[in-house]
C-alpha cells in the first residue's frame, strides 16, 4: 500500500520536457529516496520544460520534486490527499517558476518513512530549499502542518552527497507574490534563515485561518511585505522572530471575526480561542536578532510598518477572544 510507481527525469540537460494533462494516482514509494510521482533530478538547465495541468492524487510520497534542475515551469497542477511535502524544490535548483498550483490536504508520513535530511513527517504543501525561484499565485489549503515552508541550510548538498558552498542562506529568493495559505494545521507561510544582502519581496499574499502562524520568519533580514492580508490565525498572524530590517506596508492584519465564531462552535468545532487552542490571537509580534550570534552584515535593527491596518482585536470582555491584542 506504500509502493506505487514513479516517473523520474534524470540527467537530461538542455532537453525540454513536456508533461501535461496527466493524472498521477497512488504513485510514489514511501520511505524511498528519489521515488516520487514526478521528479526532475540533476538535469541542469531544462529551459522550455513545462509540467502543466496535471493532477497528483493520493501519493505515497510527495507530488512534484525538483532537485539539481533549473529553468522549468511547474504550473496549474492540482494535488490532493498526498503524503509528505507536495511540491518540493531542493538543492542546486534555480530559476524555476512555480505558478498557479493548487495543493490540498497534504498529510505527514511516519518518522520511519521519511527520507534522509528531510522532514516529510512535518509536511508542507510547498517546500523550498534553494533559490532563486519564483512562486506566483499558488494556493495551499488544509495541509496537516505547513502551507509554504522555505527553510535554508548553511551548506549545499550535492549529488555525490558532499556538502559545500554556496550557502543557500545567502542566495536571492526570487519572486513570491499572490500566494495563499488557508486553514493549515500549523502555519501558513514560514521563512527560515535568510541572510542575503538583497531584499526579499513578499507581495499580495493571503494567509487566513491557519492554526498557529499566518506568516513566520526566523533569523531573516531585509524582508519587505506589501499589499497583503493576514487574518484569523489562532496564535500570531505575523511573527518576526530574530529578524531585522523588516518592512511591512499597505497590509491588513485581522483578528477573529464574528462569522468565524458563529461557524466554529461545539459540538463540531472548538471555539477559536478556547479548548486546545487556549489563546487569543495576536496580530503582530517582533523580536529583533540583537542578541543572537548571527552576524548578518549591514543590517538595520527592528522593523518599519507603514499603512498597516489592524482590526477585530477589540473584543468584548465577556467574549472568548477578549484577550486578543493587535
Amino acid at each position: 500500500d506504500k509502493k506505487g510507481a514513479y516517473l523520474q527525469v534524470l540527467h537530461t540537460p538542455d532537453i525540454a520536457q513536456i508533461i501535461e494533462g496527466v493524472e498521477f494516482d497512488g504513485m510514489g514509494r514511501a520511505g524511498e529516496e528519489d521515488r516520487y510521482p514526478l521528479q526532475l533530478l540533476y538535469s541542469g538547465s531544462v529551459e522550455g520544460t513545462s509540467i502543466d495541468k496535471n493532477t497528483i492524487l493520493r501519493s505515497n510520497m510527495r507530488c512534484i520534486t525538483i532537485q539539481g534542475t533549473g529553468n522549468a515551469t511547474v504550473s496549474n497542477n492540482i494535488a490532493a490527499l498526498n503524503k509528505g511535502h507536495c511540491i518540493y524544490v531542493g538543492y542546486e535548483s534555480q530559476d524555476n517558476l512555480i505558478q498557479g498550483n493548487f495543493v490540498s490536504d497534504t498529510t505527514y508520513i511516519s518518522w520511519q518513512d521519511r527520507v534522509p535530511l528531510e522532514l516529510d513527517d512535518h509536511c508542507a504543501a510547498f517546500r523550498s530549499r534553494y533559490g532563486p525561484n519564483d512562486y506566483v499565485a499558488n494556493k495551499a489549503v488544509g495541509s496537516h502542518y505547513y502551507g509554504f515552508q522555505f527553510d535554508n541550510h548553511h551548506q549545499t548538498y550535492f549529488e555525490d552527497t558532499s556538502q559545500g558552498l554556496p550557502n543557500p542562506r545567502q542566495l536571492p529568493m526570487g519572486e513570491f507574490s499572490q500566494n495563499e495559505a488557508r486553514s493549515n494545521g500549523n502555519s501558513g507561510m514560514l521563512f527560515h534563515h535568510y541572510e542575503q544582502l538583497e531584499s526579499i519581496f513578499l507581495s499580495n499574499l493571503k494567509s487566513i485561518k491557519n492554526r498557529y502562524y499566518g506568516l513566520y520568519t526566523y533569523n531573516a533580514a531585509r524582508v519587505e511585505i506589501s499589499g497583503s492580508l493576514f487574518a484569523e490565525s489562532v496564535l500570531y498572524n505575523v511573527d518576526f522572530r530574530w529578524s531585522d530590517e523588516m518592512t511591512m506596508t499597505d497590509t491588513d492584519i485581522r483578528g477573529i471575526s464574528s462569522a468565524t465564531k458563529y461557524l466554529t462552535h461545539p459540538s463540531y468545532f472548538e471555539k477559536p480561542c478556547k479548548g486546545n487552542y487556549k489563546s487569543s490571537p495576536v496580530g503582530y509580534r517582533m523580536q529583533t536578532a540583537l542578541f543572537r550570534n548571527y552576524n548578518i552584515p549591514r543590517v538595520t535593527r527592528g522593523a518599519r510598518l507603514s499603512d498597516v491596518h489592524f482590526s477585530l482585536f477589540d473584543q468584548p470582555d465577556d467574549d472568548e477572544c477578549s484577550g486578543s491584542v493587535p
